[in-house]
């Protein structure tokens, strides 16, 4: 049996590791890494307890559309809300009220949008 917060973050990993790049937790992306990827962060709620938690997508093109597609492939797949079910229970994300905002970078072909979600952990 793993522990609450393996199971957390391993739900996190599963599902940010689901839209068809690679997805890392903040500040762990490899030096090297090429681009499109999506960073998260790592939120351990209290049991039924709502907190904030967020994510950033990074494509790169001159277009804003790669980074619009994924965007609204996490918007349908999230839904009213996602259950990310674990050994000992479920996470639930939410769209928060501000769902998406878009970061403007230095280089053009940078494109990154950030992800403001609430997670619920039943668990």
């Amino acid at each position: 049996m793993s522990g609450r917060m393996t199971q957390i973050a391993s739900a996190l990993y599963d599902f940010w590791s689901s839209f068809g790049m690679p997805a890392f937790p903040e500040g762990s992306v490899p030096e090297k890494q090429a681009l499109p990827y999506i960073t998260y962060h790592v939120t351990y709620p209290e049991w039924k307890e709502q907190s904030s938690t967020y994510a950033t997508v990074f494509t790169h093109s001159p277009s804003y559309v790669p980074l619009a597609q994924v965007v609204d492939q996490i918007e349908e797949t999230v839904g009213e809300g996602v259950q990310l079910d674990t050994e000992d229970g479920f996470l639930t994300l939410y769209k928060d009220r501000t769902f998406m905002q878009i970061q403007l970078q230095d280089d053009i072909n940078l494109k990154a949008a950030y992800l403001s979600l609430i997670i619920e952990a039943n668990l």
